[in-house]
């Protein structure tokens, strides 16, 4: 089966980023890369009508949350998406775009 040229082309780039194995560093390390890699390969966000970052009350620490709400008029429909990474890799900052990309949707 073909790899689709875009696809191709992202994943050279991804290649000769120089970036380092992510099984030989530090998870922190790890997550500086991840948000990198978002933020120089993965292309403009859309824009949405808002974001507020929240914080939800949990144990041992509150969790990050960013709540995203499209233009418009509502009510709009409600989607809670929990990114991939173990709960080690990716952030807020990471899982932007593909969270923006929903919200303009409409599919939530």
């Amino acid at each position: 089966m073909d790899i689709h040229p875009q696809l191709q082309s992202l994943l050279e780039q991804l290649g000769s980023a120089g970036y380092p194995d992510q099984t030989q560093i530090s998870p922190a390390e790890a997550r500086k890369i991840t948000d990198d890699r978002a933020r120089r390969f993965y292309g403009p966000a859309d824009d949405v009508g808002s974001t507020v970052d929240i914080m939800i009350p949990s144990s041992p620490q509150p969790l990050s949350a960013r709540v995203y709400t499209p233009s418009g008029k509502g009510p709009f429909p409600i989607l809670v998406y929990f990114h991939g990474g173990g709960w080690v890799l990716g952030s807020l900052d990471s899982a932007d775009r593909g969270a923006r990309g929903v919200t303009c949707s409409g599919i939530a």
